[in-house]
């Protein structure tokens, strides 16, 4: 599934007592612009402290997003998605 993507802007949370914005983590520059490919990460409710995720690898992040989004609204028992790279 390819999806087409614009311009998108890319920003640091805000300091919690100025408020002004910080630098973009290195972490999460390099997952949307120097990864390849990209695996999907669930932790439950059971267990929040412990992320687990099969094989199944993605092209691209906006897809492997997707399939998280689906898995957890089909599996109840999902407390947070993430995306890794592969």
């Amino acid at each position: 599934m390819d999806a087409l993507m614009g311009d998108v802007l890319i920003v640091g949370r805000p300091a919690e007592e100025e408020g002004d914005t910080q630098a973009v983590p290195d972490e999460l520059i390099d997952l949307f612009f120097h990864t390849e490919t990209y695996r999907v990460q669930v932790t439950t409710i059971e267990d929040t402290n412990r992320w687990s995720g099969s094989l199944r690898r993605f092209n691209d992040v906006g897809e492997a997003y997707n399939h998280g989004q689906v898995l957890a609204s089909k599996w109840a028992l999902v407390n947070d998605v993430r995306v890794i790279p592969a």
